[in-house]
């Protein structure tokens, strides 16, 4: 309806090609917007207990995709302030440590279809990625310029109140 572009995809009917094409380009931009929406505004945290390794953690076996560090804990809950990010993968913990918790903000999976659910706080408007969609649709079709920047206004008014998250606790999930 926003790019008012009359697509009806019947139960186990094959999607022409021209319709997928179409379809594909606004799970991209959805995509793209989604995970850009969650680092910006640090939308998902978790926490994860770890096993230090040579006074390391290595980022890629953590459960979720790293984005950023919020804090570590010790075996006694106390906070670790004493680490250092050891290139794009690694925190070096100073310190004798077997296990950490790490609070850490996260990228979420990619939808892998339009129809999947985007896992938004209750907070955020799930429209916003609809919006960011039909404006990068419409500007790519190089015509629709008005609604295109109609679009884009929608989506910054819902971005703009979105609010950064910096809590310790309150949006953790696990």
């Amino acid at each position: 309806r926003r790019v008012e572009e009359d697509i009806e995809i019947k139960d186990n009917a094959k999607i022409p090609d021209s319709i997928q094409k179409v379809l594909d380009k606004f799970l991209i931009s959805i995509n793209y917007i989604y995970r850009k929406i969650a680092g910006d505004k640090r939308l998902f945290l978790t926490k994860e207990t770890v096993e230090v390794e040579n006074n390391r953690i290595n980022t890629d076996y953590l459960q979720e995709e790293y984005f950023e560090l919020l804090k570590v804990l010790d075996s006694n809950g106390n906070e670790i302030i004493n680490y250092t990010h050891d290139g794009d993968n690694e925190i070096e913990i100073v310190g004798n440590h077997s296990a950490v918790t790490v609070y850490y903000y996260y990228l979420p999976k990619k939808l892998e279809s339009l129809s999947d659910e985007p896992k938004l706080p209750s907070d955020v408007d799930d429209m916003i990625l609809c919006f960011f969609g039909a404006y990068d649709y419409l500007a790519q079709e190089g015509d629709e310029e008005v609604k295109a920047q109609n679009q884009l206004t929608l989506f910054n008014d819902k971005y703009d109140g979105i609010k950064k998250r910096r809590a310790r606790t309150k949006y953790v999930r696990r």
